[in-house]
């Protein structure tokens, strides 16, 4: 009867690491196709004779329908979707 528990548990956890994997490579999976549809584009802006930033300046790409508006210290982050051209 020790045979037969032993080989539950085995199957048992046998299944468990084909679980374990599958939900690796599912997320995995997830990362890299997100990481695919969307690029982030950033940087400074900052006044061209003071060198000092410009908080609240508009940074945007094409027509203006996605944007970014500069922090304090003049950085932003624009994300955009893959494939677009700037």
């Amino acid at each position: 009867m020790l045979e037969r528990s032993d080989s539950c548990m085995s199957s048992f956890a046998s299944g468990t690491r084909r679980l374990s994997r599958l939900l690796t490579l599912g997320a995995a999976m997830l990362l890299c196709s997100s990481a695919l549809s969307a690029q982030v584009i950033s940087g400074k802006v900052s006044d061209s004779e003071s060198g000092q930033p410009l908080a609240g300046a508009r940074v945007s790409v094409g027509n203006g329908a996605q944007g970014a508006i500069a922090r304090a210290d003049g950085t932003y982050r624009l994300p955009v979707s893959a494939g677009t051209h700037i």
